[in-house]
């Protein structure tokens, strides 16, 4: 081995900047304990601030986890209800976290159709953090890509309407248009927990 590539060898590694964490699982954890579905989303909201911490220990920058998407509305009522609240109590919970280790946080998704206290609380906690920079945790929220293009094509065509941006339509326009915030980057590492309960919902 020459000594250029001896040297590449020894250096340390450099973490990815962007990591997003695809969390799956949980109900199975709950089923295999005989236990109901929520314990499991329970027991993975509590796995959050440990994964935020590993990754922030690591170097990463910037964390996503994809929580609940639109396809989640079709779960049983009691299911989604137990989760919008577990979603809004942990959100409280966690702000004194966000602010003492100065995380900010951020959400993708359509968060509207979310109920009224998750979004207040939502609002709350990244408006608290939108100055920090240091480390930001990203939550995506009632995200889906066929909901994802029919917002991007209303937004869109309203732009166009009020001639904000002329045609054509280009990647550019449309990186604009959609729910992920331009100025993170796109996630370099992702993963997808399906057989050990690591996350449900912060």
């Amino acid at each position: 081995m020459s000594h250029n590539k001896k040297n590449e060898a020894l250096k340390e590694p450099v973490p990815p900047r962007h990591v997003a964490i695809i969390m799956d699982g949980n109900g199975r954890w709950a089923k295999e304990r005989g236990k109901p579905r929520i314990a499991g989303h329970r027991k993975g909201a509590e796995k959050i601030e440990e994964v935020m911490r590993a990754a922030r220990d690591c170097g990463v920058k910037y964390l996503t986890l994809y929580a609940f998407s639109s396809e989640n509305w079709n779960r049983p009522k009691s299911e989604v209800e137990a989760l919008m609240m577990l979603l809004a109590k942990s959100l409280k919970k966690n702000f004194k976290y966000f602010l003492e280790n100065k995380t900010r946080f951020r959400t993708i998704g359509n968060i509207s159709a979310l109920p009224k206290n998750c979004v207040e609380e939502i609002e709350k906690l990244s408006n608290s953090t939108k100055d920090f920079d240091a480390y930001t945790l990203i939550l995506a929220l009632n995200y889906g890509s066929r909901d994802e293009l029919v917002r991007t094509a209303r937004k869109i065509a309203e732009a166009s309407a009020a001639k904000r941006f002329p045609p054509p339509i280009s990647t550019g326009i449309s990186s604009r248009t959609a729910s992920t915030p331009p100025a993170f980057p796109t996630p370099t590492c992702s993963y997808a927990h399906r057989e050990k309960c690591a996350s449900a919902i912060i």
